[in-house]
């Protein structure tokens, strides 16, 4: 094992995903929505009559976002009880270089800001700004702005 092929998150609602990821955040459409349902799938998931609707969302850098939306069974809680320091919690981070007007977007799509941007003073990532938020279905999204680089024109 060498490579990542892809991070899931459980959605509610695959359309409102679709929007918020790729309308608000900006990553290209993926061309379709797939179903799954039968036996493989109820084994994977460990969950009986499942029918799964997923869309694969390909980032543009080589990672895919995969959005899963249970249609059956249709009970699955929305949980938001983990907090970001306890084990099991996880983000996905994304890169801008406006966090501010970001933010804002994202806010305005339903996005929860954790707090407003924060810079990082020292470390690997010095001069960083970097923000959580949580997304339409509590999942969390860090919005992440390195520092501009000087260019010099030769």
């Amino acid at each position: 094992m060498s490579t990542l092929n892809h991070f899931g998150l459980t959605v509610k609602s695959i359309e409102r995903s679709l929007e918020f990821y790729c309308d608000q955040i900006g990553f290209p459409r993926p061309d379709s929505i797939s179903e799954s349902s039968g036996e493989w799938i109820e084994k994977v998931t460990a969950t009986a009559d499942t029918l799964l609707r997923v869309a694969f969302v390909d980032t543009g850098d080589g990672a895919i976002l995969e959005l899963l939306e249970y249609a059956r069974p249709d009970d699955g809680v929305a949980t938001n009880d983990l907090r970001h320091h306890d084990v099991g919690s996880a983000h996905i981070a994304v890169n801008t270089d406006d966090i501010e007007g970001a933010l804002e977007r994202l806010s305005r799509a339903g996005a929860r800001p954790v707090s407003d941007p924060q810079y990082i003073p020292s470390g690997g990532w010095e001069g960083t700004w970097i923000v959580y938020l949580r997304d339409p279905d509590g999942n969390t999204v860090e919005l992440v702005q390195h520092p501009r680089q000087a260019t010099t024109d030769e």
